[in-house]
């Protein structure tokens, strides 16, 4: 089983994307709008906003794979409480809080 912790980045824009998505809104929307989902990108200044922090994290990371992470992370929405999912917030916030 491969976690989103065994991966900074996809554990980086779980953790942005948690501090200012409630899993509710998160559950409605899709990147691209898939699967009867809200398209996320619409949402632009917000899209933005995650993809740019992880992008001043990850300077290595092109447009494309922050897109495809945050993807990758709406998608897993429905398990964002009480997974395992949950067990390094508190690094992923220090991570966060070291951007500002």
């Amino acid at each position: 089983l491969v976690t989103f912790m065994e991966f900074p980045l996809a554990a980086f824009i779980l953790c942005v994307s948690k501090k200012v998505l409630s899993k509710s809104v998160a559950l409605q929307y899709s990147r691209l709008g898939r699967k009867g989902k809200k398209h996320f990108e619409h949402v632009e200044e917000v899209y933005n906003a995650i993809l740019t922090a992880a992008a001043l994290k990850f300077k290595e990371a092109g447009r494309e794979e922050l897109a495809e992470k945050f993807g990758r992370v709406l998608a897993s929405a429905c398990a964002w409480e009480g997974s395992r999912l949950n067990k390094k917030t508190s690094e992923c916030a220090e991570n966060i809080d070291k951007l500002c």
